[in-house]
């Protein structure tokens, strides 16, 4: 019994990072705020685990953007999108099975006639992989690292290309964690 309320704890997780992004998509809301709004009754893991899918996803966009445009070839309703944004963004940039990615990114959208396009482009992605465009010039480092063209054409033309891929690479790493005692704290 425990491995099913497992189960639908984590399916909460995804479906309010599911919420916030296809928020994003439609709307053009705030993540942070859809966030809030969204996950109210999350906490722990699952808040963690949503927060993570749900940002991650939006960050992301241009990149997973991309990796569907070479998959599907049409204009897709907001759910699709959203649920193919949640999906690839656990297999590709978060260590999540694909097994489960991808089950669990078909189960968000089964009700809406797209959920075989859902499943047929993450399964694809499964056995293909992603052969991003690299780093030659400032559009294919954008693809890449997700940024805004007009961002990676600026670094490129003030920085440089070497210095630019760094800087580009950076704004994807997590920040660093640090921890402080406080000695006036009681212990």
């Amino acid at each position: 019994m425990a491995t099913d309320q497992s189960t639908s704890e984590a399916t909460s997780a995804r479906q309010v990072a599911f919420r916030v992004v296809s928020r994003t998509l439609a709307d053009g809301a705030f993540a942070d705020r859809a966030f809030h709004a969204e996950a109210k009754a999350l906490v722990g893991r699952d808040r963690s685990f949503a927060k993570q899918l749900a940002f991650g996803a939006v960050q992301r966009r241009g990149s997973l953007d991309w990796v569907i445009d070479q998959h599907v070839d049409r204009e897709l309703d907001t759910p699709i999108r959203a649920a193919l944004h949640i999906g690839l963004q656990q297999m590709l940039f978060m260590s999540v099975a694909d097994h489960a990615a991808i089950g669990e990114s078909v189960e968000l959208v089964r009700r809406h006639k797209g959920h075989k396009l859902v499943n047929a482009v993450l399964r694809s992605v499964q056995r293909k992989g992603v052969q991003w465009p690299g780093e030659l010039d400032a559009g294919a480092a954008a693809i890449t690292h997700s940024l805004p063209l007009w961002i990676a054409r600026m670094w490129w033309d003030w920085l440089g290309p070497d210095e630019a891929r760094a800087l580009m690479a950076a704004c994807n790493t997590p920040a660093e964690q640090a921890l402080r005692i406080n000695p006036l704290a009681g212990v």
